[in-house]
């Protein structure tokens, strides 16, 4: 992603610069956001994330198959704003997909937050009181 992220970001500098281009070139630049910020920076941010928490708690990590899920869900939503992005679809189709997107991106960054979270092994009282915020939170999110 970061490769194909950067030699999109080459293109629209092109195009800062004056060069001209053909417009197919032109139309991938807001691929350049969603492969760059949703797809690389988001990723980084958790590999990050999962191996320096439980590095400097000096615990393991409580489930990696949970590790996997998150990317993959992460992985999905990116694939779901490409396609979404680049194909003439109809409305209907281009919510759907959208939505699905969000709804898996969110879904991977809760889980994210959750294992970081069950990282730090906090008494059980805080526990269940951040259990309980973001399962309130994602109620909120998902019944709007």
């Amino acid at each position: 992603m970061l490769i194909i992220g950067s030699m999109i970001g080459s293109i629209w500098m092109m195009t800062i610069y004056g060069v001209i281009l053909p417009a197919e070139l032109i139309s991938t630049i807001h691929l350049h956001k969603l492969l760059q910020f949703d797809g690389f920076i988001t990723m980084i941010i958790m590999g990050i994330g999962y191996l320096i928490v439980p590095h400097f708690r000096n615990v393991p990590i409580p489930s990696i198959k949970l590790v996997y899920v998150s990317y993959g869900l992460i992985l999905v939503s990116v694939i779901f704003s490409i396609t979404v992005s680049l194909s003439s679809i109809p409305q209907l189709i281009d919510t759907i997909g959208s939505s699905l997107a969000s709804f898996c991106r969110i879904l991977g960054v809760g889980i994210f937050c959750f294992m970081i979270m069950l990282s730090y092994h906090l008494r059980t009282l805080y526990r269940n009181y951040i259990i309980n915020y973001f399962s309130v939170l994602f109620r909120y999110i998902f019944s709007v």
